[in-house]
């Protein structure tokens, strides 16, 4: 059972790799990680052992895998190059600045401003939230993302640990992902 989870796991993180999706790949690799910390730390160690030892090994080879490999997933190594990046941190920028103007009732339709056409105009994180629906949209969605993750942990949590665990890895991807990455639309 926990070597099918594994497999799984692996085979996800390669095909997310493979097709560029880089958001969804660092939201597994938090998930994934943070699930194993909670659940099943020996494996981690043996985990990060095993990577690092392959590492090693084959640096080589790892290093002309990144040098030929097209996958957008390998921008994340490199923010600072990637256009996509540095495109959502301008856009982040401007949904700071619309918050700062309108805190209460934010900016609904403020994306517009920046891309008439609405082609990814809209901060790409939970800040689209807070534009579009203001403070209080912001702090519901901010609870909707947050609360499960509070009510498996609290002191009258009545799952098992079976169920626990599946909440906590949905939860910890999709916290990332919203964190970080997915807007509110």
């Amino acid at each position: 059972n926990q070597t099918f989870r594994f497999v799984s796991a692996m085979i996800s993180i390669i095909v997310l790799f493979q097709i560029g999706a880089r958001a969804n790949f660092a939201a597994l690799l938090v998930a994934f990680s943070v699930y194993y910390i909670f659940f099943d730390r020996k494996l981690i160690i043996i985990l990060l052992f095993l990577g690092t030892s392959f590492y090693f090994i084959f640096n080589e080879q790892i290093a002309e895998f990144f040098v030929d490999n097209t996958s957008r997933v390998l921008e994340l190594i490199d923010l600072e190059n990637s256009t996509s990046w540095q495109n959502r941190k301008i856009i982040r920028d401007i949904a700071i600045d619309q918050i700062a103007r309108n805190p209460f009732f934010g900016d609904f339709g403020g994306n517009f401003e920046y891309d008439p056409d609405n082609k990814g105009g809209y901060s790409h994180d939970i800040l689209s939230a807070y534009v579009t629906y203001g403070l209080i949209g912001f702090a519901t969605y901010f609870y909707l993302v947050i609360s499960p993750i509070v009510t498996i942990f609290g002191k009258n949590s009545k799952f098992d640990q079976e169920t626990k665990k599946l909440i906590l890895l949905i939860c910890a991807f999709t916290a990332f992902a919203v964190f970080t990455a997915k807007a509110v639309f």
